[in-house]
């Protein structure tokens, strides 16, 4: 999925990515520093569907489901992981 998302930032598309459920994963641990590089070069927008306090290692804005309802209406290249 990373390599997906990678090749749209080549391409200078406007990404944003939200990590719902088991996606959070991604974004703890070994596995939140492959992904920080979208971060350190503004690559994607990444966002949390929020739960229970996760908090990732990582910056992420936390939203609700009323703010992932809000994005995907204005975002064209939008990945819910």
């Amino acid at each position: 999925m990373l390599e997906l998302v990678l090749a749209g930032a080549s391409l200078e598309l406007p990404i944003v990515i939200v990590f719902t459920g088991e996606g959070r994963q991604h974004l703890v641990g070994g596995q939140a520093r492959q992904w920080q590089q979208l971060v350190d070069f503004d690559l994607a927008r990444l966002h949390v569907l929020a739960n229970g306090g996760f908090r990732p290692e990582l910056e992420a804005d936390i939203i609700d489901k009323a703010g992932l309802e809000r994005l995907s209406e204005r975002s064209r290249g939008i990945l819910v992981l």
